[in-house]
């Protein structure tokens, strides 16, 4: 793959025109409801054509829709996201194919012969059981809201029966790389709106799109700098490392390309705020430059830190600057060195009753829907808190693995680290310094060694995710899942050119 893939600017070209219809959608609610069908059915007919179609359409909108409601239909005073419908084709798509198609049969035969495939299965079946204690112990919607989010495994049947080439190999990468791309130009893009407002009272409206699409979020921290939050920021992260891994290549276009992606991909991580992603990315960084053991490469990345943030400090600058509000260095400082927070302070909060949850079904867990009350120090739940009590309930939670040890328990999340171990072990075994599985490739050793080193990057996005995990509950949402189904797709890639292998 090269930056200089026409499939990477058609991408990013559409992903814009993508959210600048949503955009608009936000302002005209009846556009938005007949863009929906439109978009849905158009998904549908490709799909149906070609389904590594249907897979690119909603790997695009997981890259960059973080919560799925870039376009939704309202049904009775519920939000269809576009997300779900996407699903819904993709997954009908297939299992029609499936129905009809003898080969494909044989495809999953000789599949679920794979170790981790079946850990995969076993690990539906916690899924499933957990989905079935939900509904009995907890409240029956609070259950279905927390458990749908686990339907995106199922797209493990689509991805591998389709995404098996080295052709499908690039257009993944593009995609990624194109949305990445648009994600961070967006965070940038909104800074500088916000640090100018050059059209008078543009911010308002672009906030509350942000807001009510789900997309991200927006906190003021003073007159020239706003935090700009993507939860989609996690695939800015994945490809990060993908970036570092990446092949240096003799072009000098390509080089140029790769080091401003690399550079905007680590401003939108710093507009971003989140401590998770940097304590993920400073520590996986670490690792990696360990791995490495080449001064060039952190000299790269100490470069590529500057010009970051000499970007940040340019955008909310240029062409003027307005009314001082604190240095850009101070206001990283104090994300990061923050203790009082209120984030922070609803984190530790929610740490004893949690504990004291998952105490009460600690072996086979509580299931989906479980719910935990504590004082929350977020002034939104203060602001609307009965009574003023401030005690919030909720069954999502920012301790991305007690999460899943409530609703899974010791069992189940045991059957999912198993699994996380496996993926983790392929991708290791995959990568460019130990032999990789592309013996029988018709591929050159050179495009074979490329492969190997992304996959090596790929294996430090996934550790990256793992510990990002932590604090931020990834492992149990559409985002972090579609990681871990990219690393299963890559670590059994065959980037020959025939069809049909795992």
């Amino acid at each position: 793959m090269t930056m200089r893939n026409p499939f990477f600017y058609r991408t990013f070209l559409f992903i814009v025109l993508f959210e600048l219809l949503s955009i608009f959608g936000y302002l005209l609610p009846q556009f938005n409801t007949i863009a929906f069908f439109f978009i849905v059915a158009l998904v549908a007919l490709v799909t149906f054509w070609k389904l590594e179609y249907g897979c690119y359409a909603i790997l695009a909108e997981l890259f960059i829709g973080s919560k799925g409601f870039l376009f939704f239909w309202v049904v009775g005073g519920t939000m269809i996201s576009l997300r779900i419908a996407l699903w819904l084709v993709v997954m009908s798509v297939w299992c029609a194919r499936f129905l009809t198609n003898k080969n494909e049969r044989d495809f999953w035969r000789h599949a679920i012969q794979r170790p981790i495939i079946r850990w995969v299965f076993l690990f539906f079946f916690v899924i499933l059981f957990s989905a079935v204690q939900g509904f009995f112990r907890n409240t029956p919607a609070d259950a279905f809201f927390d458990a749908n989010a686990w339907l995106f495994f199922l797209l493990l049947f689509p991805f591998l029966s389709t995404l098996r080439t080295k052709e499908h190999f690039d257009h993944t990468l593009s995609i990624l790389f194109a949305a990445v791309f648009s994600l961070s130009l967006k965070a940038l893009a909104i800074l500088f709106i916000y640090a100018h407002d050059p059209l008078g009272g543009v911010f308002l409206p672009l906030y509350r799109w942000v807001r009510t699409t789900g997309v991200g979020e927006i906190t003021v921290l003073n007159p020239t700098f706003a935090r700009i939050f993507f939860q989609s920021q996690i695939y800015v992260l994945i490809a990060f490392f993908l970036l570092f891994f990446l092949p240096r290549s003799k072009n000098i276009f390509d080089r140029v390309t790769r080091y401003m992606l690399h550079v905007v991909c680590l401003a939108s991580l710093l507009l971003s705020l989140s401590r998770s992603f940097w304590l993920a990315g400073i520590v996986t960084l670490s690792i990696a430059l360990l791995y490495v053991r080449e001064w060039k490469k952190c000299v790269e990345i100490m470069s590529i830190g500057v010009v970051g943030f000499f970007l940040i400090f340019a955008v909310m600058n240029f062409p003027y600057p307005r009314t001082a509000g604190g240095s850009l260095a101070s206001l990283i400082e104090d994300r990061a060195t923050e203790t009082q927070e209120a984030g922070i302070g609803s984190r530790w909060s929610l740490l004893p009753p949690l504990l004291n949850r998952i105490s009460e079904h600690w072996f086979l867990g509580a299931g989906f829907g479980t719910t935990v009350t504590y004082k929350s120090s977020d002034p939104r739940i203060v602001e609307s808190s009965a009574r003023g009590n401030n005690f919030y309930t909720t069954y999502a939670f920012e301790w991305g693995y007690l999460d899943l040890l409530l609703k899974f328990g010791f069992l189940g999340t045991l059957v999912y680290c198993v699994l996380l171990w496996m993926i983790g072990k392929r991708l290791y075994l995959t990568t460019d310094n130990l032999p990789p599985p592309l013996a029988g490739s018709r591929l050159p050793y050179q495009s074979q060694q490329v492969a190997g080193q992304l996959t090596t990057g790929l294996f430090f996005g996934f550790i990256a995710l793992l510990l990002t995990n932590i604090f931020s509950p990834y492992l149990n949402h559409p985002l972090g899942i579609g990681i871990l189904l990219l690393c299963i797709i890559f670590s059994f890639l065959d980037v020959s050119h025939e069809e049909g292998k795992v």
